[in-house]
């Protein structure tokens, strides 16, 4: 089964979970607070939460003080539980690279890594997600294609090539991509094919961080699909109903841009979220899945009824965003 489809079974079943209320129950409770405000701008679903919750502290020592009231324990024992699945979620799902490359650990490849959370010692055990459809999920990712590259292309690295050297690699990787948008690929990816033979040292350990990048993107997608099922049952669709003016859809990338007017769910939706998108820029006319790059204006300072501008990156079968713009590496 395509990494995909199980994870749109795994969020199916996901949503008969006796915690799935219990989770978002405490999140809307927290609606009112600055906790709330401040845990969306992490863009690391539940892990947003937790962290402004242990980070008081900072909150309270900046030269214009915050008060930020903690999560109560049973808040923070529910959400760390929940979150505590996940990390074992996607631990199992890399499962075959951390086990043939040790130094490429669960930690280096974690969505999460940026972020120094203190998992409490006593956490909620949340039962949330089935135990079949789990295993189905982590079946498919077990033969996520860039696995195998990455182990393939592993050669190249340094003998002292360790956790810390993955993670400031990857980082800035995702930051050359993200600093050139959705309609440029990295300048280390330009022309590459012209002035690198397929096999050079070079081209193989490049190829190598982008594959260890693509893995760690598609837990990203992954965390973010079931984070999104926790408060909806439907992905959010922008289509040629709602789109006033199509830009183009960028090959290289899979990147496209467009004007759409906001409307219902839509005015909710922010950077990062996942949504189905169907438009003529795009390479096929059916819905696909893609992840939101960049919206303006920003939610703070929408007014309703206000065109937006969105730029969308497409998600392919194995929820990996950056496969189109990896072509030719």
């Amino acid at each position: 089964m395509e990494i995909r489809k199980a994870a749109y079974e795994l969020c199916k079943e996901l949503a008969h979970s006796p915690a799935r209320s219990l989770i978002t129950e405490v999140i809307r409770s927290l609606n009112n607070a600055l906790l709330s405000y401040y845990a969306p701008q992490y863009h690391a679903q539940v892990i947003g939460y937790l962290m402004v919750s242990q980070e008081r502290d900072r909150f309270a020592n900046k030269p214009f003080p915050e008060t930020i009231l903690p999560l109560e324990d049973k808040q923070l024992n529910l959400l760390a539980g929940f979150q505590k699945k996940i990390f074992d979620l996607n631990q199992e799902c890399v499962r075959p690279l951390t086990q043939a490359l040790p130094n490429c650990t669960p930690k280096a490849l974690s969505p999460y890594n940026r972020f120094d959370f203190k998992m409490p010692a006593k956490v909620e055990d949340v039962d949330i997600f089935p135990k079949g459809q789990l295993d189905t999920l982590t079946e498919a990712f077990h033969s996520h294609p860039q696995i195998e590259i990455a182990i393939n292309s592993s050669s190249t690295r340094p003998v002292t090539f360790s956790e810390e050297h993955y993670m400031q690699y990857v980082w800035e990787f995702e930051e050359d991509i993200k600093v050139n948008g959705i309609l440029k690929t990295p300048e280390a990816l330009r022309d590459i094919e012209f002035h690198e033979h397929r096999d050079s040292q070079r081209r193989t350990f490049l190829r190598h961080i982008a594959a260890v990048t693509s893995i760690r993107a598609s837990l990203s997608v992954l965390n973010q699909l079931i984070y999104q099922k926790l408060f909806d049952d439907k992905l959010m669709v922008i289509d040629e109903n709602s789109i006033i003016e199509s830009g183009s859809y960028y090959f290289q990338s899979g990147g496209f841009s467009a004007i759409f007017q906001n409307a219902g769910l839509l005015l909710l939706a922010d950077t990062d979220d996942i949504i189905l998108a169907k438009t003529l820029a795009l390479s096929t006319p059916e819905l696909k899945l893609c992840r939101i790059e960049k919206l303006d204006p920003i939610l703070g300072l929408l007014h309703i009824g206000e065109p937006r501008y969105i730029e969308l990156r497409a998600i392919d079968e194995n929820l990996n965003p950056y496969s189109a713009m990896l072509r030719s590496l």
